[in-house]
């Protein structure tokens, strides 16, 4: 199956996995073993999850964990990341998995990448977010919610401060 999703990279051409998830790494992220035994490394596409150290993080992971962890899934898939990881729409019994972490109020539509997703498909993953707000679902009830890509920017940029700081002298 890897050399169908290198070939498919290579092409530019959208391909297919089937298989059962063995991992949930987060809300956003998941293993997937399909029928030859092979592990592929899965973002889904569409959304951005709270990291797992993240408020919310855990919810979204366990969301994620019950609607897909030893189930089987077909992740419907256009391109690979920067990490590796194939970017996939997943569906379980006809359901959109990131659809659902969005009604649910546990993830954010990521808007950088909408250009990626069908008309259709963006528009509805807009529309579940705004209803998930709207309805304080998940994470929109807080009142100080963090986007998870203005939450890594913050940790980066702690983790460079500390590297940088010299130790007080005594």
């Amino acid at each position: 199956m890897a050399s169908t999703a290198a070939a498919a990279t290579a092409t530019a051409e959208p391909w297919q996995i089937e298989g059962e998830v063995v991992r949930v790494a987060d809300g956003d992220t998941l293993t997937l073993r399909d029928a030859q035994q092979q592990l592929h490394r899965i973002r889904l596409a569409g959304i951005d999850a709270p990291e797992r150290r993240q408020a919310w993080g855990p919810q979204a992971r366990e969301a994620l964990t019950r609607a897909a962890r030893r189930q089987p899934v077909r992740a419907a898939c256009h391109k690979h990341d920067r990490y590796g990881r194939a970017v996939c729409t997943l569906h379980r019994d006809g359901h959109d998995l990131g659809l659902n972490l969005l009604r649910a109020g546990l993830a954010w539509h990521y808007l950088a990448y909408r250009h990626e997703q069908s008309a259709d498909e963006a528009a509805a993953y807009a529309q579940a977010e705004a209803q998930a707000r709207r309805s304080a679902q998940g994470l929109w009830a807080d009142d100080e919610v963090v986007a998870p890509w203005d939450w890594r920017r913050l940790e980066r940029a702690q983790a460079a401060a500390r590297r940088t700081a010299t130790p007080a002298e005594d």
